[in-house]
């Protein structure tokens, strides 16, 4: 295998590349994930407390809105919708 020179110039170009390569790919595993987790939220709901708009006579609990709260994900602290749920009897689940 032969050796390849590269000028200064080219080498900080191709720094810069894999730089910023790193950061778009923790900006776009951070914006997945964040779409998982809140998909992963709602199906807990729903197992919970069941479809929403549909009406269950039968149902233990109820959708109770959604409060700011915060994780880690890629090392930074992010602010997220927290579904609520609450028993009939008021009881946070």
């Amino acid at each position: 295998m032969s050796e390849i020179h590269l000028s200064k110039q080219v080498v900080e170009f191709l720094q810069d590349l894999v730089v910023s390569t790193r950061e778009g790919l923790l900006v776009l595993s951070v914006s997945v994930g964040l779409k998982v987790f809140q998909a992963l939220m709602e199906e807990e709901v729903t197992e919970l407390v069941g479809p929403k708009g549909k009406h269950n006579p039968e149902r233990k609990a109820l959708r109770h809105g959604c409060e700011r709260s915060s994780v880690m994900l890629g090392g930074h602290k992010i602010q997220v919708n927290r579904l609520l749920a609450r028993t009939l009897d008021g009881y946070e689940l």
